[in-house]
């Protein structure tokens, strides 16, 4: 039987669409998956094609096996994601400085 989507699942894409500082709107403009599926998903509900996780993966800069996998034992994902949002965060920050 199939593994079915859940909580972790989606508090995995929460965490990593977070990270990519876009919004909902902004993901469904780029991908053309709902909000509302989006949504869905961050809570746990429905059950996502690898087709749709690899087109989100792409938009907001990981691997499809990030949005359903944890990493290795050993890492710390929160650190991880924290990381990644703060290297974001300062990015954003040095495209603004350089008018891009």
């Amino acid at each position: 039987m199939a593994n079915q989507w859940d909580t972790n699942d989606g508090d995995r894409i929460a965490r990593r669409l977070a990270a990519a500082g876009l919004s909902y709107r902004e993901l469904e403009k780029r991908t053309g998956i709902s909000t509302t599926t989006l949504q869905a998903w961050c809570k746990g509900r429905g059950n996502p094609t690898i087709s749709k996780l690899r087109v989100l993966a792409q938009h907001i800069g990981c691997s499809a096996v990030d949005l359903i996998a944890d990493p290795p034992i050993g890492t710390d994902r929160d650190a991880v994601i924290d990381a990644l949002a703060s290297t974001r965060g300062q990015l954003d920050h040095l495209a603004g400085l350089l008018g891009a």
